[in-house]
């Protein structure tokens, strides 16, 4: 799932030779290694019950798991047929969760009057970010999910690259940017949520999940996206990278589509895009983002290529 930014991206530079990371960026990757490593065993575990809910989700009923692999079983009677029940309590529980929009209490945390009146301007932002990150929506698929795996997520959090409004003037013009170089394109922040899909997370699953130290957010991202977002670690990723084909990871819908499309279409369908077609621009490179909650209780952000 990529996040989509508004403006102009730069152009892909690739490096045959990526820059070695230091001793605090090995240390760190290397912690990551550990926690993915630790996880594994764990979504191993997991996928099978996902991927059979996924199956009767799309419709296919008459299935069969041998421990690694799902398989339809053949329908040799013409009397017999499947109905499948779990679409519609599915539907049912997410119309159930998106009839009433939830509602915001947004109070000061003191009696100044500046708190006051930032109580009073959230109020007014408040639904201005329901409607720009379709909170409902969102919403509706945090509920499927959690109907498929038990745990459901979403990711608040500020992106400082949201849009670019501007470029930074030339030093004689007015209003330029000493801490920017010239024609360096100018951001506006906002404050955004997603829904992430269970399948692309990474957590302590040993800790209660309301109070998680840390969580790896493992997903596609395209060249030009992590340019923008995460410059440092590009440099660290070597052209070779750009030539696997990363949608396929988009794990279990894709798995599960996979698996069945020839029951769908006598050829079936290919998912995975002809990436001799695409500019580097638009390839993609396995990204994991762990956030990491630090002494003062907020979140750091962590990000590599592959770890």
């Amino acid at each position: 799932m990529v996040r989509e930014h508004k403006g102009k991206a730069p152009t892909p530079v690739t490096s045959s030779s990526p820059q070695q990371p230091d001793d605090k960026d090995f240390a760190i990757r290397e912690i990551m290694k550990s926690r993915i490593r630790t996880f594994n065993p764990f979504r191993r575990s997991r996928i099978p019950e996902w991927n059979i809910n996924i199956a009767y989700l799309c419709g296919f009923q008459d299935i069969s798991f041998d421990g690694t692999n799902l398989y339809v079983n053949k329908n040799t009677s013409p009397f017999r047929t499947s109905v499948n029940k779990i679409l519609p309590a599915v539907r049912n529980d997410v119309a159930m969760g998106t009839k009433v929009p939830p509602k915001f209490d947004i109070v000061p945390d003191t009696t100044d009057e500046n708190d006051r009146q930032t109580v009073v301007a959230g109020e007014k932002m408040s639904g201005y970010l329901r409607r720009i990150n379709d909170f409902d929506k969102q919403r509706g698929k945090v509920i499927i999910w959690y109907d498929i795996a038990n745990i459901a997520w979403r990711k608040q959090y500020w992106d400082a690259k949201y849009k670019v409004i501007g470029n930074n003037p030339e030093p004689e013009e007015e209003d330029h940017n000493p801490d920017l170089q010239p024609g360096e394109p100018i951001y506006q922040g906002e404050a955004l949520s997603e829904h992430t899909p269970t399948n692309e997370l990474i957590w302590d699953w040993r800790q209660d999940t309301a109070r998680l130290p840390w969580i790896i957010h493992a997903r596609p991202m395209t060249w030009a996206q992590l340019l923008i977002d995460y410059p440092e670690t590009a440099k660290n990723i070597p052209a070779s990278e750009l030539m696997e084909s990363m949608s396929s990871l988009n794990e279990f819908e894709i798995k599960v589509f996979n698996e069945f499309s020839q029951l769908v279409t006598p050829t079936g369908t290919s998912t995975v895009p002809d990436s001799s077609e695409m500019s580097d621009k638009d390839k993609e490179v396995m990204v994991y983002e762990m956030w990491q909650i630090t002494d003062s209780n907020y979140w750091r952000l962590f990000c590599y290529g592959r770890p």
